[in-house]
């Protein structure tokens, strides 16, 4: 690695001048202020442009080799990003490299004291690595983040006045209820899209005819349709359609009027678990995602439709659940696709069709539900069910935001020009928290579905939506199981708020976080004194006799932790760590940030109430086991049961029953197992919570009478276009 000279140097980038000289960040005419330690901290990282800076290397330049903490470089990091109004989610200047240290991104050209200005030369990365079909080896792609990590590409010039144009938005459908998803083409002015009325109510298939605002229903039934997407030509329209657990595929073709004049059945039984992404660039197949399925990973697959073949288009190799989205560009030359590499990261990948030479691999700041490509190929645009978005521009190897969405939009479909998209937008208003009795989910030999059930359940209905709902129950030895208070987690605009509901059915706030660090599990300790959760990867702690205080990160962004849950003192979490692709269970000490490995191999991991030396571990697979501390270690007992999901917000141990949730089909379900091993049980009883929920967070009570759910509503939402 090239060390650049810091010795009477001035470094240009954008309209910035640093110059080491005379200790001065300048914008134009401008002096910017800078204590001592950032401007050292910024020359290091500018310096060093293009390369890794790991934490090693700012202590001993920036600290003088003094020990410092994470938390300290975290925080000098957000000084400088606040300088340059850099957002660490879509960064500019400075990017986050997870366990490694942080890299300049800007282009830097260097005035020295010769009063040559010579700008550093940016090495391209080759786009001739020919790969097997799109099967990619670990070690392909371990080599190709490492010269794509060290080679970083240009910053758009253009982004800071892209971010602030003026947003103009369309609606394009206004039904009541809710419209779900859609697909637009261009060409023909045609918006296909899925509605449904109510939450319960099945989603149904509709076009519009922009030109004319004529709006056509084209399904009756009681099956739910999905997946709609137009032919290139936009004569045929490919949908799959879920009636009793049982999906199939369709193909629609439509006559000059607008009327469907065809109705293809695709027979072919791999198709049932099977959904649709794409049409091929020459129509001639399908491109088809596949249902996500415990510890399996998951491919991309093209379908030809005159010679019913199914082939595999990608075969990723990571530890995470593989590829799950992908689109064609509009040219058909080239493919994108999603995919979850593991350890709570997606990546872009792109592809040449006719090679399988990959041109892009790149770690997304965000878990992105869709991606579309705009009409002239420069660019792919990424989105999220919660609002986020970004595009990444193909030949400056950039991301940028451009512009900020509209509020409570999300899932951007298409591309409809240069400078426009469409989308979804609601009221904002879509989760709320049941609370049901299990009497009324699990049916005894005395209480079957006609019975008289009367017991009382809590719904509350609050703007905003809940989420991560969790009972405030102190875990002590003859604690009161009469106990109701909750906490939960409440997104408002772009805040995310803590928020306790008390014994006096009051609510108050206790806690906040910026809601584009995406909340992916919470847990209550055991003294019900504190939450912890994890946000982008990091733990955070929060007291629960707080008032609106944002929390206190205690692992560093180098490190992407999941999965935390309290040991019985309070004090501890156990988190799930992955390192060389192989996931640990640590147990650390909130107060000390101290911490021990318990066990290797685990996803996940729930130490038995009572019995502390025994506890369930969640494996790779989604394998659930009885683990038992023998001599101070960790083994595994007794095999049990696979479980949807390995979030400690999906299953839950209470006294010798295992409770887990997961979907099948539209019908979302609470599953509970038991644990006596004298039982006859051999799969679990499973219970259906309702249609289309896609929420799957609970908490059973402790006394195993009552349950808190989180409800999905059919928030009013419609498809619009916006265009800047």
């Amino acid at each position: 690695m090239e060390d650049i000279s810091r010795n009477k140097n001035t470094y240009i980038f954008g309209e910035y001048q640093l110059s080491s000289l005379t200790e001065q960040l300048s914008r134009s005419d401008e002096h910017i202020k800078l204590e001592p330690q950032l401007f050292n901290l910024l020359l290091l990282l500018v310096s060093h442009a293009g390369e890794i800076v790991d934490r090693q290397q700012i202590q001993d330049d920036v600290w003088a080799g003094r020990p410092v903490s994470d938390e300290a470089i975290r925080v000098a990091i957000k000084k400088l990003r606040d300088v340059f109004d850099d957002d660490a989610k879509a960064p500019t200047y400075i990017k986050t490299i997870p366990r490694k240290g942080y890299r300049w991104l800007a282009i830097v050209s260097i005035k020295n004291d010769t009063g040559d200005n010579n700008e550093a030369a940016t090495p391209i990365l080759s786009q001739k690595m020919l790969l097997p079909a799109l099967g990619i080896s670990a070690l392909s792609v371990i080599l190709l983040i490492f010269w794509s990590s060290i080679f970083p590409n240009a910053q758009n010039s253009n982004s800071s006045s892209e971010n602030q144009a003026k947003v103009n938005v369309e609606t394009l459908t206004s039904l009541p209820g809710s419209e779900i998803y859609a697909d637009y083409h261009s060409a023909t002015n045609k918006l296909a899209f899925l509605h449904r009325d109510t939450r319960n109510s099945p989603q149904q298939l509709y076009v519009k005819d922009l030109n004319s605002g004529l709006i056509q229903r084209l399904s009756w039934d009681k099956a739910n349709y999905s997946d709609a997407n137009w032919s290139q030509d936009g004569k045929r329209l490919a949908f799959n359609r879920l009636i009793d657990n049982r999906q199939s595929t369709h193909i629609a073709e439509f006559d000059p009027l607008g009327n469907v004049s065809q109705l293809v059945t695709l027979d072919n039984p791999n198709l049932t678990d099977k959904f649709i992404l794409d049409w091929t660039y020459d129509q001639t197949g399908l491109l088809l995602g596949e249902a996500r399925t415990p510890g399996k990973q998951h491919s991309i697959y093209q379908y030809l439709i005159s010679s019913d073949r199914l082939s595999t288009v990608s075969t990723p190799n990571v530890t995470g659940h593989g590829d799950y989205f992908a689109k064609q560009s509009n040219d058909g030359l080239r493919i994108a696709i999603l995919r979850d590499v593991g350890d709570q990261q997606v990546s872009l990948l792109v592809f040449e069709m006719a090679t399988g030479n990959m041109l892009v691999n790149k770690v997304l700041p965000f878990r992105a539900s869709k991606l579309a490509w705009q009409d002239n190929d420069k660019a792919i645009i990424l989105s999220s069910f919660y609002g986020q978005s970004i595009r990444y521009i193909i030949s400056t190897d950039f991301f940028g935001k451009y512009p900020t969405l509209p509020p409570n939009t999300l899932d951007i479909f298409n591309s409809c020009g240069e400078r426009c998209y469409v989308l979804r937008q609601h009221n904002g208003n879509y989760l709320d928290i049941q609370e049901t009795p299990l009497s009324a989910l699990f049916k005894d030999d005395n209480n079957n579905e006609n019975s008289l059930i009367l017991d009382s359940g809590r719904l509350l209905k609050f703007s905003g939506a809940q989420d991560f709902p969790r009972y405030l129950m102190n875990y002590k030895p003859h604690a009161d199981l009469t106990e109701q208070q909750l906490v939960y987690a409440s997104q408002t605009n772009n805040t995310l708020l803590f928020k306790k509901f008390g014994e006096d059915n009051q609510v108050s706030t206790f806690g906040k976080l910026d809601v584009t660090d995406q909340l992916s599990a919470l847990d209550v300790s055991p003294n019900t004194q504190k939450i912890a959760g994890v946000s982008g990867g990091r733990l955070f702690v929060i007291r629960t006799d707080a008032s609106e205080t944002k929390p206190r990160f205690l692992t560093s962004a180098l490190e992407r932790v999941t999965n935390p849950v309290w040991h019985a003192d309070s004090r501890s979490v156990y988190l799930t760590s992955t390192a060389e692709n192989t996931p640990s269970i640590i147990l650390f000490n909130t107060l000390t940030r101290e911490r021990e490995t318990v066990i290797t191999g685990f996803a996940a991991f729930r130490p038995c109430f009572g019995a502390p030396e025994s506890a369930i571990g969640v494996d790779t697979q989604g394998m659930a086991w009885t683990l038992a501390n023998v001599d101070g270690k960790w083994v595994k007992q007794r095999q049990l049961i696979t479980i949807a999901s390995d979030n400690p917000n999906r299953w839950q141990i209470i006294s010798d029953t295992l409770y887990f949730s997961k979907i099948q089909g539209r019908e979302s379900q609470l599953c509970r197992y038991s644990l006596d091993p004298e039982s006859e049980q051999q799969e679990p009883e499973c219970a259906s919570t309702g249609q289309n929920r896609f929420r799957l967070n609970f908490d059973v009570h402790p006394s195993q009478k009552k349950v808190l759910l989180v409800e999905s509503l059919s928030a009013q939402s419609d498809i619009i276009k916006m265009n800047w």
